[in-house]
């Protein structure tokens, strides 16, 4: 923000007492204009002319990050008001994202599930062929060990309703990721100890956590906080292809999981 004296747009020893509601009755004296050098002229009834108005005013124009003009022309009455509120808005939207991000507080909760994963076309997950990729495959009877056991361990946040989960590769350090890559979410299966797992304002770990959802069918959508509207899927083509991120518009993707407790 640039620096502005509120000096240079308000004269304070101009500022005088209002005048009686008997003096603004009458047609000549019912409106007084005041302008001030800025960008557009502000009007200052008399009716309401205090220091406090008139500062709030000021710093109101001075922070206004779009010009009154378009395509070289002034805007109308509406489009400045537009523009003033839009700022405003856009502020103080900010603020209260910076407040509950400050607010936020996750913590884990005593709850660890061991399970498989089995999309809608009963295609189980797997560890693909090239490491550390997972992929979905139907898999043949006496197969059934190649299934990936998953710890799903449970998570809350103060600032949601929502269930919060971390998905891990049972016994190993691997836990599921999502981060943003050229505009699309990217699952990766990355290596992290479990005494690093820290949420604070410190550490940025949001890649590492899924909103948990049971749908009506009591299947189970995984998404991802930190790439919001992006869901754990598996792909509706027959075979062996990798596990994805996807979005809910994507025909070509299964993203609700029948969620299968292990006994291993």
């Amino acid at each position: 923000m640039s620096n502005f004296d509120l000096s240079d747009g308000l004269d304070i020893s101009s500022v005088e007492e209002p005048p009686s509601s008997d003096s603004c009755s009458t047609a000549d004296t019912d409106v007084e204009d005041r302008n001030f050098p800025l960008d557009i002229n502000v009007v200052i009834t008399c009716e309401r002319k205090t220091m406090r108005h008139a500062a709030n005013l000021i710093v109101i124009l001075n922070n206004m990050k779009k010009p009154l003009i378009k395509f070289g022309q002034g805007l109308s009455d509406q489009q400045q008001c537009d523009t003033v509120l839009n700022g405003l808005i856009e502020e103080t939207t900010v603020e209260m994202l910076e407040s509950k991000r400050k607010e936020r507080k996750i913590q884990r909760v005593n709850s660890v599930l061991l399970c498989t994963l089995c999309d809608e076309a009963k295609k189980d997950v797997i560890h693909g062929s090239e490491q550390p990729k997972l992929h979905a495959i139907t898999l043949k009877a006496g197969n059934h060990e190649k299934k990936v056991i998953f710890q799903m361990t449970r998570y809350t946040d103060c600032s949601t309703a929502k269930q919060l989960v971390i998905l891990s590769i049972a016994n190993t350090n691997q836990y599921l990721t999502c981060s943003m890559q050229d505009g699309n979410a990217v699952l990766n299966l990355e290596e992290c100890s479990e005494s690093d797992l820290q949420f604070n304002s410190e550490h940025n770990m949001d890649r590492f956590l899924f909103y948990k959802t049971i749908t009506s069918m009591s299947l189970t959508k995984f998404e991802s906080v930190s790439c919001n509207g992006w869901f754990i899927s598996t792909s509706s083509e027959d075979q062996n292809h990798p596990v994805e991120m996807c979005q809910l518009d994507n025909a070509e993707r299964y993203y609700c999981f029948n969620v299968s407790r292990s006994k291993k």
